[in-house]
């Protein structure tokens, strides 16, 4: 079964504040799976292709 992230954990990961997490949700920067209207996970492959873009578009500038 594929690895499922709180928002909380992706935060954490990331450095950056739940906030954030779920403005990057809202921007559809990262996918994420609704499991209630109240309950948001990220899946970790999802939250790894999300890095590397960042990683990628930070080594153009």
């Amino acid at each position: 079964m594929e690895k499922l992230l709180k928002v909380e954990e992706v935060a954490e990961i990331c450095g950056v504040r739940p906030a954030t997490v779920y403005k990057w949700i809202q921007e559809k920067r990262i996918p994420s799976v609704s499991l209630s209207s109240r309950c948001r996970r990220v899946r970790r492959r999802d939250l790894e292709a999300f890095i590397e873009g960042r990683l990628e578009r930070r080594g153009k500038r």
